[in-house]
C-alpha cells in the first residue's frame, strides 16, 4: 500500500507532532498485541469468535499500515483525518466488543485501543481534541453496552450496574490521557516556539550587528544631511533595542559584549549620545554565558557602571559623543569610556553618588577599582579594571 504523504499545498505537520505521532505507532502495536494475548487468554469466554478474530485482523492490519506509513511527510490534514478514521474504527470494536464476550466476563475486547485515536487527536489538536475525542468514544461505549444488555437480555441489571464502574474508569483513563497528553504537547509547542525564535533572533542579530549597524553608524558620520543622519540613527536605536532588549531580565543572560552593548544603547536611548564600543577579546553577542569566560556578576558590575560612567558624561560634560574600549585579558578586564564632553579638574573634584556608589562600589564589590582622568574642556576618561574570573 503507497503511504499516504504529505500531498499538495497543505502545510506540513510540524516536526515535533510528527515525532509524537512516530512514537504513537509503536504504542499501537503494543496495545495490538496486549489485545492478542486478551483473546487468547480468555478464550474460553469468547461468545462470538469470529468477530474477536475478524476485529483483531482489523487492528493489526491498520497497525502495520501506520507503522508503514509514519516515516512518510504528513500535512496536519492527511494526519487529522487518519485519526479521525482510527477513532471510527475505535468507535466500530467499542460497539463489537460487547458481542464478544459471555455476559459474564464483562469489557476486554477494546478498552485499550481508543487510547490510541484519543492522544492521536491530542497530539494535532492539543487538550480540547483529545478531551472531545475521549468524551465521543465514552458516549459510544454507553450505548454500545446498554444496547446489548436490551437485546442480549442481561436482564441482571445489577450485573450491568457491576459494570458500570470498571467501565466508567476506563472512560475516565481516557479523558485524563486526552487532556494530559494534549497539555503536554501545548507545552512543548509553545517551548518549541520560544526556542524558534531566539534562534532566530540570534541569526539575525549576528548578520544585522557586523552589516545593517555598522551601515547605519557610517551613514550618520558622514551624511551631510541632518535628516538623513538623523532618520539613520532612529533605525540603528530600533534595531540596537529589538536585538539587545531593554528588560533587566534578560540581563542574566548577557555575555560581557552584549550587556556593555546593552549599556551603550540605553545611554543613547536616554541620552541621546552617540557610543561607539570596541575591544580586544570580546565576546559574540550570541554566545551563553555559560561558555563566556567573564563570570556573570562580573558582567552585571561592568555594565553597571559603564552605563553610570556614559551617564554622568551626558548630565555632568555635556558629551555627545562616548567611545567606550574594552579588552578582555588573562587576569583581568579593562573597560575605557571617554567623553567629549566638558570635562573637568579630577584633584578639585567632590566625588558624588555616581562616582562613589554607582561606579566605585559597584566595581569594589567585585575586586575591581575605578580611575578618571580629565582635564577641564578636553573631556573626560574613566578606565574600569576588574578580575576576568
Amino acid at each position: 500500500m503507497t503511504p499516504i504523504g504529505d500531498q499538495g499545498h497543505t502545510e506540513r505537520l510540524p516536526e515535533l507532532e510528527a515525532s509524537l505521532l512516530r512514537g504513537l505507532s509503536l504504542a499501537r502495536l503494543a496495545v495490538f498485541a496486549w489485545m492478542v494475548v486478551v483473546v487468547v487468554v480468555a478464550r474460553n469466554g469468547i461468545a462470538s469468535p469470529a468477530v474477536a478474530w475478524g476485529g483483531l485482523a482489523v487492528i493489526g492490519a491498520w497497525s502495520g499500515w501506520e507503522f508503514a506509513r509514519v516515516r512518510a511527510p504528513l500535512s496536519e490534514r492527511t494526519a487529522g483525518m487518519i485519526t479521525a478514521m482510527e477513532a471510527v474504527l475505535a468507535a466500530a470494536l467499542l460497539v463489537a466488543d460487547p458481542w464478544v464476550w459471555e455476559s459474564s466476563v464483562g469489557q476486554r475486547f477494546a478498552s485499550a485501543w481508543p487510547l490510541m485515536p484519543v492522544l492521536g487527536a491530542a497530539i494535532i489538536w492539543g487538550r480540547r481534541g483529545g478531551l472531545i475525542c475521549a468524551l465521543a468514544l465514552g458516549a459510544v461505549n454507553a450505548v454500545a453496552l446498554a444496547g446489548r444488555a436490551v437485546v442480549g437480555e442481561l436482564a441482571q441489571l445489577s450485573a450491568a450496574g457491576g459494570q458500570s464502574l470498571s467501565i466508567a474508569s476506563t472512560v475516565a483513563l481516557w479523558l485524563v490521557a486526552g487532556i494530559a497528553a494534549g497539555a503536554v504537547v501545548e507545552r512543548l509547542r509553545s517551548a518549541e516556539r520560544r526556542v524558534a525564535q531566539a534562534e532566530a533572533r540570534e541569526e539575525i542579530a549576528r548578520e544585522l550587528h557586523d552589516g545593517v549597524l555598522q551601515t547605519l553608524a557610517v551613514v550618520q558620520r558622514r551624511s551631510t544631511d541632518e535628516e538623513l543622519s538623523q532618520l539613520a540613527r532612529d533605525q540603528e536605536l530600533d534595531l540596537r533595542s529589538w536585538l539587545f532588549g531593554d528588560h533587566a531580565a534578560q540581563e542574566a543572560d548577557l555575555t560581557l559584549g552584549a550587556a556593555l552593548r546593552q549599556a551603550a544603547h540605553r545611554a543613547e536611548r536616554t541620552h541621546r549620545l552617540r557610543v561607539q564600543v570596541v575591544g580586544v577579546g570580546l565576546d559574540d553577542l550570541a554566545t551563553p554565558v555559560s561558555s563566556d569566560p567573564v563570570p556573570p556578576e562580573i558582567i552585571a558590575a561592568l555594565a553597571g557602571a559603564a552605563g553610570e560612567a556614559m551617564t554622568n558624561a551626558a548630565k555632568h560634560g555635556d558629551a555627545t559623543t562616548v567611545t567606550m574600549y574594552v579588552e578582555v585579558g588573562d587576569e583581568e578586564v579593562f573597560v575605557s569610556i571617554k567623553d567629549d564632553g566638558a570635562g573637568f579638574d579630577v584633584a578639585a573634584a567632590i566625588p558624588g553618588i555616581g562616582m562613589t556608589q554607582s561606579i566605585t562600589g559597584r566595581l569594589s564589590a567585585v575586586g575591581g577599582s575605578a580611575e578618571w582622568r580629565s582635564n577641564p574642556g578636553h573631556g573626560a576618561e574613566v578606565t574600569l579594571t576588574v578580575p576576568s574570573s
